[in-house]
């Protein structure tokens, strides 16, 4: 029989390093789509009209596009990385280095971390009905994307009148009360 020294430091960094590992592993943020990044939404429905919110920060209106189809909605843009749109531009199109630092804020930086999400991003939704496009509205505020999605006419719910048959319209002619 051998004997062997407990370590009880070692043994508990190993399980706290466990633990941790267990602790990550159990909060998943949501995968980035795959043409970039991922686009949190709150979708609400009220009688009239759907209200789709999306945050968007550092994208600017003009890079993103919204497109309506029956009951889809989908989302399109791109956020570019550091403050200038058109130098990113370029670098995309292939007029400029990959390797050169990127401007920010007028100088020129060699980022050691990049974790803030950018590039091209799609985010589709779906909603249980048609949406009237010709009446939808968009609006942008610092990065807060606000949808308004009227319902279509055909999906909106209708209320009926009821007529008295005409057996119960005889009786209510020779002044019976209808029941």
């Amino acid at each position: 029989m051998s004997l062997t020294r407990w370590e009880p430091f070692t043994e508990m960094m190993s399980l706290r390093d466990a633990v941790n590992r267990l602790f990550e592993e159990s909060f998943v943020r949501p995968l980035p789509t795959p043409t970039g990044m991922f686009v949190p939404c709150d979708v609400g429905e009220t009688e009239d009209e759907f209200i789709c919110r999306c945050t968007l920060p550092g994208v600017r209106p003009e890079d993103c596009d919204i497109s309506i189809q029956q009951n889809t909605i989908r989302i399109t843009g791109e956020l570019f990385p550091g403050e200038s749109h058109e130098m990113q531009r370029q670098a995309q199109a292939g007029q400029q280095q990959a390797q050169q630092p990127m401007p920010y804020g007028g100088k020129k930086v060699t980022w050691l971390l990049r974790e803030i999400p950018h590039g091209r991003f799609t985010r589709t939704i779906t909603v249980p009905t048609p949406i009237n496009a010709d009446q939808a509205k968009a609006t942008f505020d610092n990065g807060l994307l606000v949808l308004h999605l009227p319902k279509a006419e055909e999906a909106k719910a209708k209320r009926l009148t009821i007529t008295p048959g005409a057996q119960q319209q005889a009786q209510i002619g020779k002044g019976g009360q209808p029941r």
